[in-house]
């Protein structure tokens, strides 16, 4: 046989024992370091959940954007994994569910940080389809349409969230004002690109 190493050609003519030298770098018990997903019980996918959320709060704080996306994506992983075995809404689903919603959000503020805005519609209507009055969802919902020119779904998102929190109602009307602006400049940068040209 002829494999086109003469090294190896000669190792399979006449077979040889092989030695090993294997170096040991560092010894880690089962808590030292980070189990891989198919590794954990349901129990400790469910204990972590806080503490990733938690870890993903504080990254989010330092301005770590993708680790706090990391960890909130990875809580959020798990719960869809412990959701697909329950019956949807049944008590144990719906608890998950409570569970899933704020990680949610948080996940969606990161995205809008990001500016996929298309992302955090996608989420935030997620957590409004089972807390259509939720104000954060809804104001991050807006924002997101108002970013996508989506100006009749972001207007309607800003005018619930002031309903819902008067509170709110000067940062609203700061982005309603800002929104206004923006399809005024828009509409006149068209009017100015079509001045002149007839159909």
């Amino acid at each position: 046989m002829h494999t086109g190493y003469d090294d190896l050609n000669e190792l399979m003519k006449t077979s040889q024992d092989l030695a090993f030298t294997i170096e040991l770098l560092q010894v880690e018990s089962a808590s030292e370091y980070e189990h891989e997903s198919w590794q954990l019980t349901e129990a400790e996918k469910l204990d972590s959940i806080p503490t990733l959320k938690d870890e993903g709060n504080t990254l989010y704080r330092t301005g770590n954007i993708q680790g706090a996306l990391e960890k909130y994506r990875t809580a959020l992983g798990y719960l869809e994994q412990l959701m697909l075995k329950e019956k949807p809404n049944d008590e144990e689903w719906t608890r998950l569910n409570q569970m899933k919603l704020p990680i949610l959000l948080n996940f969606s503020q990161c995205k809008l940080d990001e500016k996929d805005y298309y992302a955090v519609i996608e989420h935030t209507s997620s957590v409004l389809s089972y807390e259509p009055d939720n104000i954060k969802a809804l104001f991050r919902r807006g924002k997101a349409h108002m970013n996508v020119w989506n100006i009749e779904e972001a207007k309607s998102d800003f005018d619930k969230v002031a309903a819902l929190d008067s509170t709110l109602l000067a940062s609203v009307n700061s982005l309603l004002k800002q929104l206004s602006e923006r399809v005024k400049e828009k509409d006149e940068e068209t009017k100015n690109r079509m001045k002149g040209k007839l159909f």
